[in-house]
Formats: structure tokens, C-alpha cells, sequence
């Protein structure tokens, strides 16, 4: 395909927001690949404030270089041209949890963060090229949910979870990491949030076509379903099983059998960090 223009790949940036001077961190959240996240009390709300790690060359080696690298290894970067894209769509908050913007974390929240919950310097990854810049984030509505794996699983929350793909895909952006811990379940109106972006492909991609997304998107929609017949083996979920294959076709099926193995780890109960508390 013809290789996207830079300016057009990188229109779609997320705007910048600023901390106020006094936060209060009220619990650790989560954590993956791309970073931390954290539950904070600021200007009387709660909120989910995302830190990312640093794409660091020595640790991630790959002949691409500038934009096209950090379209495939800045997590930070790829967060934000999702949220971009939903927010020029007119669609914030309505496919993922509202998206206030980025901002780059001040070095006394990074030693806050060092001192109560154990996350050191290092441990972000930061290429010593850059070893004074800030840590960067994106701040986020706080959504108070438990992961499907914490959940009894019914016909609804698998619609809701369907659906919420679904509307994603409809506007050119593959996730790029369906798991359990991505779709948070609201026990009390039993809403479910999709959440995660920074595996994520948007369209217009400076390497990816729109057929090829749309090949992944397939993909990832038959690997929900595997990771629905894969959370029916949850304890909780005895005798319930959501899974919907009918929409794909026989070789799809057969392939997923084989999936099932390489995607267990991300839809069974993972094992406490030292930040976690193990769920009631």
C-alpha cells in the first residue's frame, strides 16, 4: 500500500491537560506492558491517571526508527492517537471510559508514586539519552469495576462486551489486546467498560491498510469468543457458557481450538503484585 503521509498520521493527537497542584493517590489500580494505573483524588473527583513507560531501544530493539517506531513500540503515543481519533468522531467516553488528556507527570508525583507503591525510576524504562524527561500520562474518568475474570459471566455482559468491540472496530481501530482484564464490569448496573488502548491500531496507520485491519479486527472478534469459552472453566461460571461461534466460518473455528492454548494466560485470574489486594 501506499505508505501514509506523516502529517496525516500524526493529526490524530490528543490534547494536553493539567494536574492540579494537589492530587491524592487513593489506590493502585493495575498494571501491564504499557504502565500503571492509579486511582486519584483531585479537584474533589476521582480519577484514573495511566503513567506509561519509556519505548527504550536497548530493551526493544527493531530496525524501525522515528515515527513508524513509535507507531508499533511507544505505548504512550499509540494510547493517544486512539483517544484522538474517538474524540474528533464525536465519540469520547461513549466506546471508552471519557478521555481528559495527556500530561506529563511532575517528578514529586514520580517520587510519590517510588515511595508508597514501590515503582522505582527504573522501572520505567527510561533510555538514558532522555534520563531527566517526565513520565508521561493520560488521565481518564474513573470507572469503579471488577475484570471479567472477578465476574459472574451472563448472555448480557456478553453483549455489552461484543458490542462495545464491535463500535471500536466500526471506526478503524483494532484494540490490539483483548483480555479479560480489559473489560471492566460495574456490579451494580452490571455495565461493562472496555478499556486499554496502547496495543491498539488506528486508521490512518503509516504501515497498516484497511484491509489488513480489517483481517486483525476478525481476528480479535473470534478471539472474544474463545476467551468466553475460556471463562466458562472460571469456578464462578459453572454451567455458563456465552461463547458464540456462528458468525465465523469452519476454518476459523478449527484455528481457535489451537488459539485457546496461547490465550489461556489472558482470560484466567492472574496472580496478586505486591500493589494488588487479593479480591474478596
Amino acid at each position: 500500500m501506499p505508505q501514509t503521509e506523516l502529517h496525516e498520521f500524526d493529526s490524530l493527537v490528543l490534547k494536553p491537560v493539567k494536574l492540579h497542584h494537589e492530587i491524592r493517590f487513593r489506590k493502585y489500580a493495575g498494571n501491564g506492558r504499557a504502565g500503571h494505573v492509579f486511582k486519584i483524588r483531585m479537584n474533589k473527583e476521582d480519577f484514573a491517571l495511566k503513567m506509561f513507560k519509556f519505548d527504550n531501544p536497548a530493551l526493544n530493539a527493531t530496525k524501525f526508527k522515528g515515527t513508524k517506531r513509535k507507531a508499533f513500540y511507544d505505548p504512550f503515543y499509540i494510547e493517544c492517537r486512539a483517544n484522538g481519533s474517538l474524540i474528533e468522531r464525536g465519540l469520547n467516553g461513549q466506546i471508552l471510559p471519557f478521555c481528559y488528556g495527556w500530561t506529563d507527570i511532575p517528578d514529586a508525583i514520580e517520587l510519590e508514586v517510588a515511595l508508597r507503591f514501590g515503582i522505582q525510576p527504573f522501572l520505567w524504562d527510561r533510555p538514558e539519552n532522555v534520563e531527566h524527561q517526565q513520565i508521561r500520562g493520560i488521565l481518564y474518568e474513573w470507572v469503579d469495576g471488577r475484570p471479567l475474570t472477578q465476574i459472574k459471566l451472563t448472555s448480557d455482559i456478553a453483549k455489552q462486551a461484543r458490542k462495545l468491540l464491535k463500535a471500536l472496530h466500526d471506526v478503524e481501530i483494532l484494540h490490539g489486546g483483548i483480555a479479560a482484564s480489559n473489560f471492566l464490569v460495574e456490579e451494580s448496573r452490571q455495565k461493562v467498560h472496555l478499556i486499554d488502548l496502547s496495543a491498539s491500531i488506528t486508521l490512518p496507520h503509516i504501515s497498516i491498510s484497511k484491509q489488513e485491519l480489517q483481517d486483525r479486527q476478525q481476528k480479535e472478534r473470534l478471539a472474544l469468543e474463545v476467551g468466553f469459552s475460556l471463562l466458562s472453566e472460571n469456578p464462578i461460571n459453572q454451567g455458563v457458557c456465552v461463547a458464540d461461534f456462528s458468525g465465523f466460518d469452519v476454518e476459523s473455528k478449527k484455528n481457535s481450538v489451537a488459539d485457546a492454548y496461547f490465550i489461556k494466560h489472558l482470560w484466567t485470574p492472574p496472580n496478586p503484585t505486591r500493589w494488588q489486594r487479593v479480591p474478596p
